[in-house]
């Protein structure tokens, strides 16, 4: 049988939670074995696409997917008036592509299209907590979700909890096919990992501390573990790790900068943009990895937590709640009182971390084939 063409539209992007989902998706379908589907990267003429160097894949580049060649515009403008998006459906025909996969409402295709399409909602953040989001965006997002219904051949989520977000406020609209794709974690490092002692000295940590690793975005909510910790005292120590890739982050970083001089808080450390393998190290040596996020689509600091073997304390979210590991303890979002005496009980009770690095990563290999059996599976039920 032949090999299904399976293409993913692809650019450059500081979104780290993003790159991480493609990267570990396309990684994890090259290595499963008898694989029934060819995947292939779309994209512009000048995404450079650095990681995807590490990983034999067809990159196929056009300027139909370029924001400053008029193709794009013109593309642009025939889907805001609701005209087939024929250039690029010629362009997937030429290149013989049968599933455009994770795609968004800028290169959707039509209903019946010969050419099968899966849509992707990462989450649902702007219709549960509005405050966040301006009205033009809520709007923006809206339409981009009812257009992929309506256009693609079914819709990929990542969570039970996003699942039901769709069926909840979209499902009048929805009469295509529904996934739930749970993502795992990339835990392939070049080179090996710091050890604790290295991480001491690179990063003036002190002996011990607890992790959250966590963009700088609002709903990150990570000023209620400042504040626990602040009560908590100098003798216990957290780490928070993330990428600044927006006006929004760049905000919320310099705010809780900000607290923690105001507060003269020294057992509270922020490391932004560090190389990967330096933020997988510190969660590695890491006493437990929290997690504060008032709402996630699937936790990407869970699944990498998981992948580790770590003690976690997270928020009681839904999704959080969807994604219960052993030894995992729940406190209320925005309740740092709570966080600070599981803090307190899990430093008393730590024991040694006993798994080796390279361990763990064979371990994990095994969890990301699931991933792509699973997503090779969604591919032939479409």
């Amino acid at each position: 049988m032949e090999k299904k063409k399976v293409a993913i539209i692809l650019q450059d992007s500081n979104w780290e939670g993003g790159n991480n989902y493609f990267f570990n998706l396309i990684d994890s379908s090259k290595r499963l074995k008898n694989s029934k589907i060819h995947l292939i990267i779309l994209t512009d003429r000048k995404s450079k696409l650095t990681k995807y160097s590490k990983i034999n894949i067809k990159i196929i580049r056009s300027s139909i997917f370029s924001r400053r060649h008029p193709l794009y515009w013109l593309r642009f403008l025939l889907s805001s008036l609701g005209i087939r998006d024929y250039i690029l459906y010629y362009f997937l025909k030429k290149n013989n592509i049968n599933v455009l996969s994770h795609i968004t409402s800028r290169n959707c295709l039509w209903s019946n299209c010969s050419i099968k399409s899966l849509g992707w909602v990462s989450d649902f953040q702007h219709l549960h907590f509005p405050k966040f989001f301006t009205k033009k965006n809520i709007r923006f997002r809206n339409g981009n979700i009812i257009k992929l219904i309506k256009n693609s051949s079914g819709i990929i989520v990542s969570s039970k909890s996003s699942g039901k977000d769709l069926d909840t406020f979209f499902n009048e609209k929805r009469k295509k096919k529904k996934f739930i794709l749970n993502f795992s974690s990339a835990l392939e490092i070049k080179n090996r990992i710091l050890t604790k002692r290295e991480l001491i000295s690179k990063y003036s940590l002190n002996n011990c501390w607890f992790h959250l690793p966590n963009q700088f975005w609002k709903h990150k909510n990570q000023i209620t573990a400042i504040k626990a910790f602040h009560k908590i005292g100098n003798k216990i120590n957290l780490v928070l790790t993330g990428v600044l890739d927006d006006s929004d982050q760049l905000n919320t970083y310099r705010n809780l900068k900000k607290y923690i001089k105001k507060n003269k808080i020294i057992n509270v450390k922020i490391l932004k943009n560090l190389p990967r393998e330096d933020a997988l190290a510190i969660m590695h040596h890491s006493i437990a990895v929290i997690n504060t996020s008032l709402f996630e689509g699937w936790s990407s600091t869970v699944v990498e937590a998981t992948a580790l073997k770590k003690k976690m304390i997270l928020s009681r979210i839904d999704v959080h709640l969807e994604q219960k590991q052993k030894h995992t303890r729940y406190f209320s979002p925005l309740s740092h009182e709570q966080l600070k005496n599981i803090v307190l009980k899990m430093y008393k009770n730590q024991k040694r971390q006993s798994c080796k690095f390279k361990n763990l990563q064979i371990k994990n290999e095994e969890i990301k084939l699931k991933f792509a059996q699973k997503f090779q599976k969604i591919i032939y039920s479409l």
